[in-house]
C-alpha cells in the first residue's frame, strides 16, 4: 500500500449510507427499495433504514427518505453521509427530478458541492495505491492485509440483492417474505459497516 496524497478526512459526524435499487421494475424505472444508514457508534444495532413497504408508492417512500434526512440534519448539524461511489448521489438526483423536488431544501443541501455527501470511493482512489485488482468496496474491505472486514452473507452483492428482492415480492403471499427481507437488510447493514471499517482503517494509516 502506498499513500499518493495526504488528504485529511472531512470533519463531521459520519453516518454511513447505502441504497439498494431495483432496475427491473414493470415500468422500467429504477426504484430504490432500501435506504440504509449506520449511525454512531457504528455497531450493528445502530443501523436504521427506510424500506419500500408492500403497496407503498415510490413517491411516498421518497417522502419518508426526505424526512429521515431532515431529522439527521436537525440532530447533527455537522453530519457527513459516507457512501461508496456515485450511486447514492445519482439516485437522489433521479428522485428529485422524478418528483419535482429539485428545489426542495433537503435535496439542495444534500447535492450542494460542499454538502454532506462524502464519496469514499473518490477519496480512496485519490489517496491510496492499493494491492488489489479493483477498488470495489468488497475487494478492499475483504483484503486480509487491508481492512479485513467480513460480510455475514458471503454470497451477497448488489445483483444478489436485486434477485432476493424479487424473491421477496414473489413470496409476499407465501409467508416467506420476512426471512428474505432480513437477508437483504443484513447485506445492506454489512455494506455500511464495511465503509465504517474502511474509515477506521484510513484513520489508522495516519
Amino acid at each position: 500500500m502506498h499513500c499518493i496524497e495526504n488528504e485529511p478526512l472531512p470533519v463531521g459526524t459520519y453516518i454511513h449510507f447505502d441504497i439498494e435499487s431495483d432496475p427491473l421494475t414493470s415500468t422500467c424505472i429504477t426504484e430504490a427499495y432500501l435506504w440504509g444508514f449506520l449511525l454512531p457508534s457504528y455497531f450493528a444495532e445502530d443501523f436504521e433504514y427506510v424500506w419500500q413497504n408492500n403497496g407503498e408508492s415510490d413517491h411516498d417512500c421518497w417522502g419518508r427518505v426526505l424526512k429521515i434526512f431532515e431529522r439527521y440534519r436537525e440532530a447533527l448539524p455537522d453530519v457527513r453521509f459516507v457512501h461508496y461511489a456515485h450511486h447514492e448521489r445519482t439516485t437522489i438526483k433521479q428522485y428529485a427530478k422524478r418528483f419535482g423536488d429539485e428545489n426542495n431544501p433537503i435535496v439542495l443541501w444534500l447535492l450542494d458541492e460542499n454538502g454532506p455527501l462524502f464519496d469514499l470511493y473518490r477519496y480512496v482512489t485519490r489517496n491510496f495505491l492499493l494491492p488489489v485488482y479493483s477498488y470495489t468496496l468488497k475487494t478492499i474491505c475483504k483484503h486480509r492485509n487491508l481492512v479485513n472486514f467480513r460480510w455475514e452473507l458471503e454470497e451477497s452483492g448488489s445483483q444478489w440483492s436485486v434477485v432476493r428482492y424479487h424473491d421477496y415480492i414473489a413470496s409476499l403471499d407465501k409467508g416467506e417474505d420476512a426471512s428474505i427481507k432480513e437477508e437483504i437488510l443484513t447485506y445492506n447493514r454489512d455494506d455500511v459497516r464495511a465503509t465504517a471499517a474502511l474509515i477506521e482503517w484510513i484513520a489508522e494509516q495516519g
